[in-house]
């Protein structure tokens, strides 16, 4: 309701109880904020002015973005050794901040893209996921590859 502004408040709200929504909305935006970015934004007065300049700062839907972010998606590669969990994590984040600027991936795509981030010790997934079906979804990809974790995880376990 803060982001909106004090304009679009409920007319039942008093101009203080709002005050009090506003205060806590901008405090919230605060905490989440590094000091570098804290600087950019901390002459604005109420959580939808912050709210604000954070956009125009950040989630410019420009062609520089757009193409900055495709970039990174399409040579996006997994590190032999890293976890899949953060490999993943650190996927959907490019995937979020394409949709924060509306630029859609669609399912196959995504599906395809994480499967060729993959390093040569996933040839076997990658070639079983690949071959002998009609299309794919990013969810049973990722789904695979957690199980895969969890498998690996236990075999160390037993092991050590």
């Amino acid at each position: 309701m803060a982001l909106e502004g004090k304009e679009k408040k409920p007319e039942n709200m008093t101009d203080m109880e709002f005050a009090v929504i506003d205060k806590k909305a901008k405090s919230g935006i605060i905490l989440n904020l590094s000091n570098e970015v804290l600087r950019e934004v901390s002459t604005e007065s109420t959580a939808k002015g912050m709210w604000e300049k954070l956009k125009t700062l950040y989630m410019k839907r420009i062609v520089k973005n757009r193409l900055y972010l495709k970039q990174k998606l399409y040579t996006f590669r997994m590190v032999e050794g890293t976890s899949i969990l953060s490999h993943l994590d650190a996927f959907d984040s490019i995937l979020m901040n394409l949709s924060n600027i509306d630029a859609e991936v669609n399912d196959e795509d995504q599906a395809l893209l994480l499967l060729i981030s993959l390093p040569q010790s996933f040839k076997h997934i990658r070639d079983t996921m690949l071959y002998g079906k009609d299309n794919i979804s990013t969810v049973e990809i990722k789904s695979i590859l957690k199980s895969k974790e969890c498998i690996d995880r236990d075999i160390i376990e037993k092991v050590v």
